[in-house]
């Protein structure tokens, strides 16, 4: 799967919508000329919206996902993956247990996000400090391996070793704090 999310040469086909626990419902990206964007959103702190795109496809370990995105200042662009998906009493399609590797002007954080009896909670699993620049573009690569997740920010590379390791996975893509466009999206399987 690759996807140039550039105006008028893209489709949702093999991609989803979705929303984490704990948000209450599912925003979308506006379209620009050469990326996707999440928009301002008075109701959220942070001033703009949290959105998720994520594969309607599940994807063994050993596969592959990058994403060409940039961020303005206090902007955080994801690359996201997650296990099953799950749908709310409001058809609303969640996910609650997954990994953000996390960009931000200071460098990269991975975060492991889980859901146990309807609490979300989160511990940072890994970060490394380095410059990064606003409105700069960066590409984003995790590839899921049997113990753990291999992760390339701006040419640096790194593993972070997890225990129980999801063995089939949904990639995605999430806007997060500040304005975050993607340019790209692409998923390579073994």
């Amino acid at each position: 799967m690759k996807i140039d999310f550039s105006r008028g040469n893209w489709t949702m086909d093999g991609m989803t919508y979705a929303c984490a626990w704990k948000f209450d419902d599912i925003r979308r990206f506006v379209q620009e000329d050469d990326c996707i964007a999440n928009e301002t959103d008075a109701e959220n702190p942070h001033g703009y919206s949290f959105v998720t795109m994520l594969t309607e496809n599940t994807y063994d370990s050993g596969s592959t996902a990058s994403a060409t995105c940039s961020f303005e200042s206090y902007g955080a662009p994801i690359l996201l993956i997650t296990d099953e998906l799950d749908v709310d009493d409001r058809g609303i399609l969640r996910y609650g247990n997954y990994f953000e590797v996390c960009i931000w002007e200071r460098g990269v954080n991975l975060w492991h996000y889980t859901q146990k009896d309807g609490k979300p909670s989160w511990v940072k699993a890994m970060a490394a400090t380095f410059p990064l620049e606003g409105n700069k573009k960066y590409k984003i690569s995790a590839t899921v391996v049997g113990n753990g997740i291999n992760f390339e920010v701006d040419g640096r590379k790194f593993f972070v070793r997890v225990e129980n390791m999801y063995k089939k996975v949904h990639f995605g893509i999430n806007a997060c704090e500040g304005l975050n466009r993607f340019y790209d999206f692409e998923v390579k399987e073994i």
